[in-house]
């Protein structure tokens, strides 16, 4: 089912035959926008405004919304908690990211964690309505950004997956610039342990150099941009 903008219609439309969202975002000028204007463009019904993501988990949980639309820097945890504590629980709801910082660790982290969507803060507002319906009718919607975003986490995919999960961590580490004897404190391995995985990593990737490397890590989305 698609669902066309129509100002008119949807402003004569009774609340209690609008889709319900809710609105993820810390920032009250952007959340009072958006919900005016996608209430306007499309049969929507804003029943929360949430700006805390442990907020945002009660009231899912108990609203079970069609649609949530969720930013991923917020106060206290990122968004994509949400989707961590909700998505296999409320499988009828969809998810779009909404963010000004569409990287490809924090897509790829999105997705994986069961996001539909995602549009950057930079797009047009039409491209958000068009996301919305998209999601909505069963699909998926990535803006062009967001799109190469992913697009670049496939790139040797197979090679990430070769790594383990303290691996993971170590690179994750690494792309972020903590030293060795910081690493091993926080993933609780001895410092030539990591050492050493450092260079197993380095040849399970095939890349030459540590700057290479945590490079790597950011352009496939399995690290945060420094």
């Amino acid at each position: 089912m698609k669902f066309t903008p129509s100002r008119d219609a949807n402003h004569n439309m009774e609340a209690s035959d609008r889709i319900p969202f809710v609105l993820v975002e810390d920032h009250p000028g952007i959340a009072e926008a958006l919900g005016f204007a996608l209430c306007a463009q499309l049969p929507l019904r804003l029943v929360a405004h949430c700006d805390r993501v442990h907020k945002a988990i009660a009231v899912c949980r108990e609203m079970k919304p069609a649609l949530v639309i969720f930013d991923w820097r917020m106060p206290e945890a990122e968004g994509v908690e949400l989707l961590r504590s909700l998505a296999s629980e409320l499988p009828q709801t969809r998810w779009l990211l909404y963010t000004a910082f569409p990287s490809a660790f924090v897509v790829r982290t999105a997705v994986e964690a069961g996001a539909h969507g995602c549009v950057s803060k930079g797009a047009s507002h039409l491209e958000l309505v068009k996301a919305c319906q998209e999601l909505l009718a069963g699909g998926s919607y990535f803006c062009p950004e967001s799109a190469k975003a992913l697009r670049l986490t496939m790139v040797n995919r197979s090679r990430d997956a070769e790594l383990n999960s303290t691996e993971q961590k170590i690179l994750r580490y690494v792309a972020e610039g903590m030293e060795p004897k910081d690493i091993s404190l926080s993933v609780g391995v001895a410092v030539g342990t990591v050492r050493n995985s450092m260079v197993q990593i380095r040849q399970k990737l095939g890349v030459a150099s540590m700057v290479n490397l945590a490079k790597y890590a950011v352009d496939h989305g399995l690290a945060p941009p420094p």
